[in-house]
């Protein structure tokens, strides 16, 4: 009878300890597999600007709503640049109108200016970025459309339509459209793709709709699973919408008058957009 007892005392021991070690293995191995899924995952924000409009211009007038102070750029953008730094940014991407009038020695000073705060600038062409006076390659850009890859996870396209002498509205022409396509077709599917141009390709003044001359480049954009964020610069106003599934995101341009230093941070894990301004730097 006492060795029965004994028996059931050591079984039961057993039984603790091996149930205790399998609960410990399998938190372990869940663990294990969590950081093997993101060992090349990029937890990662990414700055945003659009409109810088670098220039010697002290204020240039539209509309009262759209006052812009092409002068006080440099101010502005630097302290734009530390404020995204501090959070940990160290990439940012532009939406266009990098330059006021298309002047090299305001492109100069933006590379000077990311450069002194060690700032990886992905550059999207603007139509005030002029063609004949070279800016985007005193940007650091031999083509005004390509890939950037930010870890192995995020891929930023930018796209040239901001040619807008024969559409107001710009367009993609036929050679970037087919490369685009193929540029989709490579992507792995888990990679997340953020799109920046300069020109809205919907109407924020009737209801969103599609501009005629992009209706077969949006079809592009809603049967592909990538894309996280479609960025605009060029109407100088704020605004966003999702349409098929594709969010697209407007920005304030930085020398705003209303809205001066006029940044954005871009959440990927979280797919949302955080807009901020430094208006009342001094």
């Amino acid at each position: 009878m006492k060795i029965f007892v004994k028996s059931k005392r050591k079984i039961f021991i057993f039984l603790v300890y091996f149930f205790g070690a399998v609960i410990l293995f399998a938190g372990a191995l869940k663990i294990g597999i969590f950081f093997y899924e993101n060992r090349k995952h990029t937890f990662v924000k990414i700055g945003w600007v659009t409109d810088i409009h670098a220039g010697g211009q002290r204020e240039r007038k539209q509309t009262e709503l759209n006052i812009i102070f092409p002068r006080e750029y440099d101010t502005y953008l630097d302290a734009a640049f530390k404020r995204m730094k501090a959070e940990g940014i160290n990439f940012v991407i532009t939406s266009g109108d990098n330059t006021d009038k298309g002047e090299i020695k305001y492109a100069e000073r933006l590379v000077a200016i990311a450069k002194d705060n060690e700032m990886n600038v992905i550059w999207t062409k603007g139509n005030h970025d002029r063609e004949k006076n070279g800016i985007m390659k005193q940007l650091g850009l031999e083509k005004n459309y390509y890939t950037f890859d930010i870890g192995d996870d995020i891929m930023v396209i930018v796209l040239n339509n901001a040619k807008i002498d024969i559409y107001p509205n710009g367009e993609i022409d036929a050679e970037q459209f087919e490369w685009f396509k193929n540029v989709l077709k490579n992507t792995h599917k888990d990679k997340k793709i953020i799109l920046s141009m300069h020109v809205p390709i919907i109407e924020p003044t009737k209801n969103f709709i599609i501009t005629p001359q992009y209706k077969e480049f949006e079809k592009l954009l809603s049967q592909s699973d990538n894309i996280v964020f479609v960025l605009f610069g060029h109407r100088h106003m704020e605004f966003d919408a999702e349409i098929n599934g594709v969010h697209y995101w407007a920005g304030n341009p930085l020398t705003l008058k209303d809205r001066l230093g006029s940044y954005y941070i871009l959440d990927i894990d979280n797919e949302t957009v955080i807009s901020a301004d430094l208006a009342g730097l001094e």
